[in-house]
């Protein structure tokens, strides 16, 4: 149909079989090469006077989408974008400045190897950082089980040795 805007057939590739609808080559966006979006989760402080889903110290995790790089590891690139969001108000980011080392999937566990500072202000750190880690982590499709070190060490016991912090 000329002037509607409507791309003619493109020879050699047949209608589709269940529409009907002329075949047409499918168009290429090279944009859309460039980025994928991630799943992170930062943390909202509590308490909250309402009944909805929280933890630790009455806090709440909330979700937010991340522009990652395309074609990266979906894990590495979703961790990697929670470790570079900001810790401000009124979202906190515990986990900021961490970095991926390495990551190993064998057998339905996926290992996740970390570095970098950890800071903690005080123990309701410590179920902010697993909650974060872990919601994020369990994100990207294929990934059932996890299980975090830092700089060599399980994290949960990192955060049972490092008190209030």
């Amino acid at each position: 149909v000329s002037g509607c805007g409507a791309e003619p057939p493109t020879p050699g590739v047949p209608p589709h079989p269940s529409t009907g609808e002329t075949g047409r080559a499918p168009s290429v966006d090279s944009s859309a090469d460039a980025s994928a979006t991630s799943t992170i989760f930062l943390v909202r402080l509590g308490p909250f006077d309402d009944a909805g889903e929280t933890f630790g110290c009455g806090d709440r995790l909330e979700r937010v989408s991340r522009t990652t790089p395309a074609g990266a590891d979906p894990l590495a690139a979703a961790l990697g974008a929670l470790f570079a969001a900001p810790d401000g108000d009124p979202l906190t980011n515990p986990v900021q400045g961490l970095s991926v080392q390495s990551i190993e999937r064998d057998a339905g566990m996926t290992r996740v190897y970390l570095a970098g500072p950890l800071t903690l202000r005080g123990v309701c750190d410590h179920p902010r950082v697993e909650q974060q880690l872990r919601r994020t982590a369990l994100q990207p499709a294929g990934i059932d089980s996890v299980a975090f070190f830092l700089d060599g060490a399980p994290l949960a016991d990192v955060l049972s040795l490092r008190g209030d912090g």
